[in-house]
């Protein structure tokens, strides 16, 4: 898809700080043309009245929220599945703490072990204690 405008701007903010945004925008006369037959009828009408130029961020924006909100129906779905087993991995993992260690997992694969850090950011949001060292 052909990106028809791209525009950086870079403002004094509040703070004193730079804030820096970026544009992008898609030039529909551009869609149009490229994809004249790749368009079917109801979208090549709906390309048409839209303006010279389409602002991506409001879109990008859309599917990020709807992202989240699938992953937050995901999480509220498995949570009372994984916290019995965040718990116990918690605690498994408590005495290592306890004695100034970090406590991680060895997977064999290949012939080779791999050491993995246990799945702490996954804890986070099932509202587990984690350990302060392995933070």
């Amino acid at each position: 898809m052909p990106i028809g405008h791209v525009q950086i701007e870079t403002k004094g903010g509040g703070s004193g700080q730079r804030e820096r945004s970026l544009v992008l925008g898609f030039d529909i006369g551009e869609l149009l043309e490229q994809g004249d037959e790749v368009w079917g009828a109801p979208l090549k009408a709906e390309l048409q009245a839209l303006p010279v130029v389409l602002d991506v961020a409001p879109l990008v924006d859309t599917v990020l929220a709807e992202l989240r909100a699938v992953s937050e129906a995901v999480e509220q779905s498995e949570r009372s599945l994984l916290i019995p087993l965040a718990d116990a991995i918690v605690s498994f993992g408590q005495p290592v703490v306890d004695a100034g260690g970090r406590p991680v997992v060895g997977v064999a694969k290949d012939n080779k072990l791999e050491i993995v850090r246990l799945p702490y950011e996954v804890f986070s949001w099932l509202g587990r204690a984690i350990p302060a060292v392995v933070v």
